[in-house]
C-alpha cells in the first residue's frame, strides 16, 4: 500500500510540474528579476519590468519563449547579411576599395591603429550604403514559417489548424 501511495504522490507531483508557470509578482521583494542589471533598460529588461492590468509580469518560461526567437533571429540575419555583403563586395573590387578607403581615412582622422570602434562605424556612410544594398539584393530574412493554431481563412484560402505556412 505504501508503494502505491508513493506512486500516487509522484504522479500528482508530475501533474503539478506540467501546470502553467506562476506569473512574476508586481511586488519588488518577490520579483526574481527586480535587482538584475538590465531591469527596464533593454528589451529583455523592459519585458521583465512590464506588468499587465492585474500587476502580473512574464513568467520565466514566457520570457524564454519571447527572447530566444529574437536572439537567434537577430544572430542569423546578421550573419546572413555579413556573408552576402562580403560576397557582393568581393564581386566588385572597386566597391571594396572605396569602403576600405573610407575606413582608412576615418581611422587616420581619429588617430589610432587600424581597429575601428563601434562609434566610428556610424561615420561610414559608404559602408552603410553597401550594407543596405546587400540587404536589398539579398534579404537576410526574406521568409519565415508560422504554425497555424486554429482554423483560419486568409483571403480565399482556408488554412486548417496544425499546418505550417510560409510567409514571405
Amino acid at each position: 500500500e505504501e508503494e502505491e501511495e508513493e506512486e500516487g504522490e509522484g504522479a500528482a507531483s508530475a501533474g503539478a510540474a506540467s501546470a502553467p508557470p506562476a506569473q512574476v509578482n508586481a511586488d519588488a521583494e518577490s520579483d526574481p528579476f527586480y535587482n538584475t542589471a538590465a531591469y527596464g533598460r533593454d528589451l529583455l529588461g523592459l519585458m521583465m519590468a512590464s506588468r499587465d492590468d492585474e500587476g502580473l509580469g512574464f513568467s520565466v518560461d514566457q520570457l524564454t519563449a519571447q527572447v530566444l526567437p529574437l536572439m537567434f533571429g537577430g544572430h542569423e540575419t546578421t550573419s546572413v547579411l555579413l556573408c552576402t555583403a562580403i560576397m557582393a563586395v568581393s564581386t566588385y573590387p572597386e566597391i571594396m576599395q572605396k569602403a576600405l578607403e573610407e575606413q582608412r581615412r576615418l581611422v587616420a582622422e581619429k588617430g589610432g591603429d587600424n581597429a575601428v570602434s563601434m562609434d566610428q562605424l556610424e561615420d561610414m556612410p559608404y559602408l552603410e550604403a553597401v550594407l543596405y544594398e546587400a540587404m536589398r539584393l539579398y534579404p537576410p530574412a526574406s521568409y519565415s514559417f508560422r504554425y497555424i493554431t486554429e482554423d483560419t481563412k486568409f483571403k480565399d484560402y482556408d488554412l486548417p489548424a496544425g499546418y505550417w505556412v510560409w510567409v514571405s
